[in-house]
């Protein structure tokens, strides 16, 4: 249970009973969030997974380098990228690829990789069969 963010006020907001009033507190802006300096998706994988971070973690202009569990993600949020990648990208990730590729960047040369070696499996096997 580590918060997700942190925000600087001068003073708690307290209710009539002197506890504090949770529904007062401020929200937090997007600048609160622990983020790299912006850097834009350049491949087709990079883009759409912008997208699907995007949506699943409710945070506008999501970086290639930004970290995904510094933007607030966790296991339930991957579960749910992990569904958002096989309909969208049509391939199959694991929780541990998310977990070991914590940026766009380096989730989508995994998975760029990985395809490429499928690509290349299936192209073998062809051949194979010609012969």
């Amino acid at each position: 249970m580590v918060p997700k963010v942190y925000v600087s006020l001068d003073q708690m907001p307290l209710n009539q009973n002197g506890k504090v009033d949770i529904k007062a507190l401020p929200v937090p802006t997007q600048d609160a969030y622990n983020r790299q300096e912006y850097v834009a998706p350049q491949s087709e994988t990079e883009k759409k997974l912008v997208e699907i971070w995007e949506t699943v973690l409710g945070i506008d202009k999501i970086g290639i380098q930004d970290d995904f569990f510094e933007l607030g993600g966790h296991s339930l949020n991957a579960i749910k990228i992990i569904l958002l990648i096989k309909k969208e990208l049509d391939f199959k990730v694991n929780m541990r690829n998310i977990f070991d590729s914590t940026t766009i960047v380096d989730l989508a040369l995994d998975i760029d990789f990985s395809k490429k070696q499928e690509e290349i499996k299936s192209k073998g096997k062809i051949v194979k069969q010609i012969m």
